[in-house]
């Protein structure tokens, strides 16, 4: 576990002096929800830069953790290559679990950038009763 305060502290004062190869280091040396976390504490301006400095497979572990609202702000700032990498890096019930609470245009999104055997499989999980 690290000092979330002084961690914060650090990665703005990175991000301002733009600090982009000691950022990515210093983040590829915590836990993906620590990370997570992280970006839960940033500005929403921060977010997109500082999920294209994390390494891909990283970045869509971290983004399974992070808070609904923080996924919605990268979604809806991604290209859409960005959004089909960090589907790809996604579980399909951690795909179903994120749609199910994006507002529909980002639903509508995702639809479009998931392969059609993922999003079958998202179709018949979402067709499950809620229990």
């Amino acid at each position: 576990m690290f000092e979330e305060d002084t961690m914060l502290e650090t990665i703005e004062k990175m991000l301002e002096e733009k600090e982009y190869l000691a950022l990515r280091s210093t983040l590829t040396e915590l836990q993906e929800a620590d990370v997570a976390a992280l970006f839960g504490e940033l500005p929403a301006d921060d977010l997109p830069l500082m999920f294209r400095i994390l390494p891909k497979e990283m970045a869509a572990e971290c983004f399974s953790y992070m808070d609904s609202e923080v996924q919605q702000t990268l979604l809806e700032g991604f290209s859409d290559q960005e959004l089909e990498t960090v589907l790809d890096g996604l579980y399909v019930d951690d795909t179903v679990d994120l749609m199910e609470e994006m507002p529909a245009n980002v639903v509508h999104r995702i639809i479009e950038k998931v392969p059609p055997d993922k999003r079958d499989k998202i179709n018949m999980i979402l067709r499950y009763p809620k229990n």
